[in-house]
């Protein structure tokens, strides 16, 4: 009877396509992961960048103080 409905071959099992819905659902969650590791670093980017105008600051602040 298969012979007689190839297009019943085409579809897949229920077990597959609930397979298929979950790494679905996991490739999504791993894209939204990755943005935001993405933007952790530009954060973690601008943090270390604002430490380093700190510390010039105190340092101009010292040195016009020593002047």
């Amino acid at each position: 009877m298969d012979s007689q409905h190839p297009e019943s071959e085409k579809l897949p099992d229920n077990g597959r396509y609930k397979e298929l819905q979950r790494a679905t659902k996991s490739y999504k969650e791993l894209q939204r992961a990755t943005k935001s590791y993405k933007e952790l670093q530009r954060a973690t980017k601008s943090y270390k960048e604002l430490r380093r105008a700190t510390k010039s600051y105190k340092e101009l602040q010292k040195a016009a103080k020593s002047y």
